[in-house]
């Protein structure tokens, strides 16, 4: 299988949503999932939801959501190689591809 495919399993399968959200805002838990303040829109009403499982956030106050990847696309205004270099950086994952 294509190098860059198993680098990319293994960033979504070694990188938990909650160790990476809890990096911009602190959430707390609420049964099923996880609230906090959204860190896109700095308000302080708390409609920012995490789920561990099956790895998303969405937030009702500004209709953001997605995966690990989509969070740091959109918490650090990059794109979609930049997120996935970010998480493979700053959770040390060493299957890196060429």
């Amino acid at each position: 299988m294509d190098q860059k495919v198993e680098t990319f399993k293994a960033v979504r399968s070694k990188v938990q949503i909650l160790d990476l959200i809890s990096k911009w805002t602190n959430v707390t838990e609420r049964g099923p999932y996880y609230e906090g303040r959204c860190p896109f829109e700095g308000c302080d009403s708390r409609e920012f939801q995490v789920y561990q499982e099956p790895g998303i956030y969405a937030c009702a106050g500004c209709g953001s959501g997605g995966d690990i990847f989509a969070f740091v696309e959109q918490v650090k205004k990059c794109n979609f190689d930049e997120a996935f270099n970010y998480l493979i950086q700053t959770f040390e994952i060493t299957d890196k591809f060429e």
